[in-house]
């Protein structure tokens, strides 16, 4: 894999750093999260950042060349400011013009809602009158039908005939254990470790 300038893998996830040093002024190092781990992003990432550091190093020296005194903490600052500018500038429009990214929290809306709803105690597997009556009230009815299958997805219960075939296939002939609520237990059981 090709060395990308200025960048570092820490704990799996790139880091841009760069050294600001001016005169004798300052000398110190600013580094930044790329908030990504795929090599091509913090490849397209750091040259911005570098990019952007050179215009912000120029920019500074014309203010020294001008006269105008700059402290070494001045200077740190506005190097931080301007990369942090740039970094949140990247990543928002990476994830802004995405065709799915406008989707996304209207997609969670009803995924929410059937998790809010399975997780009652008595995991019901369909919505009540009540329950969709008042979804209704705060969702669209594309919404409200879309919680309905996400719980049945969640709320999933096994078929007497299912029971029965996957005792079959472990083995289990015991009489007792062919009902079908206590072949559910059985099941269930055998899926916790322990």
């Amino acid at each position: 894999m090709a060395r990308i300038p200025h960048a570092h893998r820490i704990d799996g996830r790139y880091v841009w750093r760069r050294r600001v040093h001016f005169r004798k002024i300052i000398s110190n190092v600013v580094a930044f999260r790329l908030r990504t781990a795929d090599p091509a992003i913090a490849r397209c990432r750091a040259a911005r950042l570098a990019v952007r550091f050179d215009e912000v190093k120029g920019q500074i020296e014309r203010m020294l060349e001008t006269g105008r005194p700059l402290s070494g903490g001045e200077i740190d600052a506005l190097f931080r400011l301007e990369l942090e500018r740039e970094l949140s500038q990247i990543v928002h429009d990476a994830y802004e013009n995405a065709s799915w990214s406008r989707d996304m929290a209207e997609n969670a809306v009803p995924l929410a809602e059937a998790y809010r709803i399975a997780r009652r105690p008595d995991r019901p597997r369909r919505l009540s009158e009540a329950q969709r009556a008042e979804l209704a009230g705060r969702l669209h009815s594309a919404d409200v039908q879309a919680v309905e299958e996400y719980l049945a997805e969640f709320c999933y219960q096994i078929t007497d005939e299912e029971v029965r075939s996957r005792l079959d296939v472990i083995g289990v002939t015991n009489p007792e254990w062919q009902l079908p609520q206590r072949g559910r237990i059985f099941c269930v059981l055998a899926r916790q470790p322990g």
